[in-house]
């Protein structure tokens, strides 16, 4: 019995205490709303008190510290008032959500992809054939009068139709792009194209039938007579499956003015080039691989009178009725390898030294 008492007395007056000391919360408003959703599943339903001086301090501290602190500082100020730790989770909700949005706002908008980006037709080929001219003043002159007066208007494609047609501009390829022509047979206008039709046709400044910007590939083409110009080659650039019945001037080439690069030429092949095959007038590693030409000057020509470095590489390459060399050069800085090269000279006679012509027996090697 006085166990019972002094525990009755003990809680007598803990009532009391708390019965006599003054409420630090103020009454609830008659505005109080519904607990956000965002403050979760246990707001549902729940009335929202107004925060206290020290929510409220907690709040202001997460917005301004950013969204990573916000959860903490406001588990930390709602933990005393129990049900509440959800509202104020809720209200600061925002307040963290309005700070990210401000560092959103002072970022700079993305940029949209430029026109002319590698492997579109967006952009203007002169404009971004200009953007290519080389730094030497020379070179840049005979560029520039290459754009404005050899090429005329050019046409942009990445794809052929896979049929026979008539071209009357030369197709630019973008830099990155194949051109995919799916077996078509391409003819050229030849008084648009400027194309020469004598005997021989060697005559200058007929415009090609495409011109590949660095990086561009070009397959399944026919390109028959006039051949004209065949493909101006800017650089690091492929051709794959490409029939020349008349070459013409030149199946292919790479102007000096051109950057060079790596070329391959491969399961193609080329007839009747009065002169030559390919042509390179500027540095470039060459590689033509599972080839056939009949009736040409040459197969391949290094630029008369230059010293600059011509690496080329001959595999698997067949070829008849040359008249000239297999390769000609007379730079001391041309490089042939070769095998399973097969090749027949017009005429009689040993024609030996015309193989490999005017270049070092040490620069040549097979493999």
């Amino acid at each position: 019995m006085t166990k019972c008492a002094s525990q009755l007395a003990i809680m007598t007056l803990l009532f009391a205490a708390c019965a006599s000391e003054p409420s630090s919360e103020p009454a609830e408003s008659s505005h109080a709303t519904q607990a956000p959703a965002a403050g979760g599943a246990g707001a549902a339903g729940q009335t929202a008190r107004p925060m206290t001086p020290m929510q409220q301090t907690g709040t202001q501290t997460a917005g301004a510290a950013g969204s990573g602190n916000t959860s903490a500082l406001a588990g930390r100020a709602a933990a005393p008032m129990g049900g509440d730790v959800t509202q104020v989770a809720g209200s600061a909700a925002p307040v963290a959500g309005a700070s990210a949005g401000g560092a959103g706002a002072t970022e700079q908008p993305t940029e949209p992809a430029q026109p002319g980006t590698p492997g579109n037709c967006e952009q203007d080929p002169l404009v971004a054939l200009r953007g290519l001219a080389p730094a030497d003043e020379e070179l840049a002159k005979d560029y520039e009068k290459y754009l404005t007066e050899e090429l005329g208007t050019l046409s942009c494609a990445m794809a052929g139709t896979g049929n026979a047609r008539t071209i009357t501009q030369t197709i630019y390829v973008p830099s990155g792009a194949t051109y995919d022509g799916r077996g078509e047979t391409l003819t050229a206008d030849a008084a648009a194209m400027n194309c020469d039709t004598s005997d021989g046709e060697q005559a200058e400044s007929q415009r090609p039938y495409f011109l590949l910007a660095p990086g561009a590939q070009l397959k399944n083409v026919t390109i028959a007579y006039p051949g004209c110009e065949g493909v101006h080659m800017m650089g690091d650039n492929v051709l794959e499956h490409i029939t020349w019945p008349d070459a013409g001037e030149d199946a292919a080439s790479v102007r000096s003015y051109f950057r060079g690069g790596k070329i391959t030429i491969k399961d193609s092949e080329g007839h009747k080039a009065a002169d030559k095959m390919f042509q390179f007038n500027a540095p470039c590693e060459v590689r033509i691989e599972n080839f056939q030409g009949s009736d040409m000057g040459k197969l391949v020509r290094q630029n008369g009178g230059t010293e600059f470095e011509l690496k080329i590489d001959l595999n698997n390459v067949t070829v008849s009725g040359v008249i000239s060399a297999v390769v000609q050069s007379d730079s001391p800085l041309c490089y042939v390898r070769h095998h399973e090269l097969s090749y027949m000279f017009t005429g009689s006679g040993d024609k030996a030294d015309r193989v490999f012509r005017d270049i070092p027996a040490a620069n040549v090697s097979e493999y």
